[in-house]
């Protein structure tokens, strides 16, 4: 699932990143992303906000389990929507697509799934709700 948007990381970088500044993205062991300011290498350790895993470093050396972000999408493969109540009212853009190709995308998913459903509803039976 996309936890960040990739695009929004290099966004906040690019901003954040000056002459004197090279802010750097790093993954807490769990996968989350967190951005470490001025040179860009850990100098203090503290706790993840989403996961309470240690994060950061010391002397310059991240602690084990933390890695650099290489920026690459780690999304899955599939049908991801995440948590309903959590997810904006506007179409955001996911891996390259732009936010109108994700929100035809989505409808052409629904819209499928809704007509399997409803031409096969013994298969509505296997579904798990989380």
């Amino acid at each position: 699932m996309p936890e960040e948007n990739q695009t929004d990381l290099s966004m906040i970088v690019g901003a954040l990143k000056t002459r004197d500044h090279n802010p750097t993205v790093y993954r807490c062991p769990n996968g989350h992303a967190y951005i470490i300011g001025e040179c860009g290498r850990p100098y203090t350790v503290s706790k993840c906000n989403q996961c309470n895993a240690t994060k950061g470093g010391q002397g310059h050396q991240a602690t084990a389990g933390n890695t650099t972000d290489d920026g690459q999408d780690r999304s899955k493969t599939g049908h991801i929507l995440g948590l309903a109540d959590q997810r904006p009212l506007v179409a955001i853009p996911e891996r390259s697509m732009s936010p109108s190709v994700c929100a035809i995308i989505r409808m052409m998913t629904h819209m499928s799934m809704l007509l399997g459903a409803k031409q096969n509803p013994q298969v509505s039976t296997f579904l798990t709700f989380n």
